[in-house]
Formats: structure tokens, sequence, C-alpha cells
């Protein structure tokens, strides 16, 4: 097998473990933004916590970023082109980066 070709195939695979990676992820990210939103809308979550949570989902959010990052570069070595900047993609069912409702 040429050399270009184990590699391409070598890459493909990483990207499919990557893939895998971010399925597993973004779940659990998903869940706990939809929580700590439900959470922030309840009229009673007042002063230090929700000061606390709103910094807890801001970092949520830049953690789905990475992960949407990683999304795209999975793609983009499965695809075989490797350079992880192939521009915009669309996710598949469920395995789309986290989404953030207020958008």
């Amino acid at each position: 097998m040429d050399s270009g070709l184990r590699d391409g195939a070598t890459m493909s695979e990483v990207g499919k473990h990557i893939r895998a990676l971010v399925h597993e992820l973004n779940n659990p990210l998903a869940v706990m933004m939809g929580f700590t939103q439900l959470v922030l809308l309840d009229g009673r979550c007042e002063g230090r916590m929700r000061a606390d949570l709103e910094k807890a989902y801001s970092e949520m959010k830049r953690a789905a970023g990475v992960v949407e990052k990683l999304y795209a570069c999975a793609l983009s070595l499965e695809r075989g082109s490797g350079s992880g900047r192939s521009g915009p993609q669309e996710p598949p069912g469920d395995e789309r980066g986290p989404q953030d409702e207020s958008r």
C-alpha cells in the first residue's frame, strides 16, 4: 500500500475517533447548558448563585466552541484535507456541536 494512501486512511480513522469523542462530550455539555439556562430563567435565582451560574454557563459556551472546532477538524480529517479549516460544515444529526439556545 502506498504511504500516502496509508496516511490518508490513518487520518480518516483519527477523524472518526475525534468525532466519537465530540459526540461523547457534546451530550453532557448540552444537558448542563440546558439545566443551567432553566435555573437562570427562574426569577428566584439571584445574587451570588446567579453570578456563579452565569460564569459557569459562559465557560460551558466556551467549551462548546472548542467541541465545535474539534468537530470541524474531524470532518476535515475524514474527508482527507487534513487542514481542519475546510470552511463551514453541516453537522449531521446527533453529532452537532452544542447549540446555544440564545442564538
